[in-house]
C-alpha cells in the first residue's frame, strides 16, 4: 500500500494523536467551555430578568404618573374655575357698587344744580325788587 501513499504506521500514529486530541479536548476543553457557556447563559438570564422587572416598574411608574397628571389637571381645571368665578362675582360686585356711586353722584348732581338755580332766582328776584325799588323797571301791582 505503500505505492498507493498509504502508510499504516504513519495512520497509526496520526489515529493515535488524533484520539489524545480527542481526549484532552473532551476532558480538559469543553467542560471548561460548558462551564463558562454555562455562566454566560445564567448572566443572560438574570440580566433579561431584571430587564423585564425594570420593564414593569417603568410601566407602573408611568401608568401613575399618568393618574397624578390627570388629578393635576383636574385641581388646576377646578382652580381655574374658582378663581374665574371668584373673579365674575367681584367684577359683578364692582360694577353694582359703581353704578350706585354713579346714581349718587347724579343725584347730588341734579340736586346741587337746583339749589344753584333757586339760589340765582333768588338773587335775580332780589335784584329785580331793588331795582323796583329804585324806579329803574316798572312791575304791575
Amino acid at each position: 500500500m505503500e505505492a498507493l501513499g498509504i502508510n499504516f504506521i504513519n495512520m497509526a500514529i496520526y489515529s493515535a494523536m488524533f484520539g489524545i486530541l480527542y481526549y484532552v479536548i473532551k476532558t480538559k476543553l469543553v467542560p471548561k467551555l460548558d462551564e463558562a457557556l454555562s455562566t454566560r447563559q445564567k448572566e443572560i438570564e438574570k440580566s433579561l430578568t431584571l430587564s423585564k422587572k425594570a420593564e414593569d416598574t417603568l410601566k407602573k411608574i408611568e401608568a401613575e404618573q399618568e393618574k397624578v397628571m390627570k388629578k393635576l389637571h383636574v385641581e388646576h381645571k377646578q382652580k381655574m374655575e374658582n378663581i374665574l368665578m371668584k373673579a365674575n362675582s367681584e367684577a359683578k360686585q364692582i360694577i353694582e357698587e359703581a353704578k350706585i356711586k354713579s346714581k349718587n353722584l347724579i343725584k347730588s348732581g341734579e340736586k346741587l344744580v337746583d339749589e344753584e338755580r333757586k339760589k340765582l332766582d333768588r338773587d335775580l328776584e332780589n335784584k329785580i325788587a331793588l331795582m323796583a325799588k329804585k324806579g329803574l323797571i316798572w312791575t304791575k301791582k
